[in-house]
């Protein structure tokens, strides 16, 4: 029998009245490269480590990946699910189970220390070769 691996994604907010929504591009992937999912724009996170809370998982991938603090964050909405799917790729026997948790950043985010990344208006998403699981996520808010 496959696994089923939690993962946490981040749909970080800029709380402009645009919607835009923060998106990173991903790197080299797992596997090594060669399955189609490098060089592909997703909502930062990643997995959830053995007795992580969500929001925990969610805080520390983005602290890993964006380096963003935990006040770097609006403490006004914290994290929140709006979403979950199952994602299968080709590359894994695994199953995973994504978990998209909304939140919003604060003005302080120092953009130069981001990895490649967009502000994006949600309509403007496939423009960037977003994961299939991102667009799907966002379709259903």
């Amino acid at each position: 029998m496959n696994g089923i691996i939690p993962v946490v994604a981040a749909i970080i907010g800029d709380g402009s009245k645009y919607g835009r929504v923060l998106i990173t591009k991903r790197g080299i992937c797992e596997c090594g490269g060669g399955c189609g999912l490098e060089d592909r724009y997703e909502f930062p996170g990643g997995k959830v480590d053995v007795g992580e809370t969500l929001e925990n998982a969610l805080l520390r991938e983005i602290k890993e990946e964006l380096d963003i603090n935990l006040e770097d964050i609006d403490s006004q909405y914290p994290p929140r699910v709006v979403h979950a799917q199952i994602n299968k790729y080709d590359h894994s026997p695994d199953y995973y189970l994504v978990i998209f948790m909304e939140c919003f950043a604060r003005e302080t985010i120092d953009q130069s220390k981001l990895p490649e990344h967009a502000w994006v208006e949600l309509d403007t998403i496939e423009n960037y070769n977003p994961l299939p699981g991102s667009v799907k996520a966002l379709r259903s808010l």
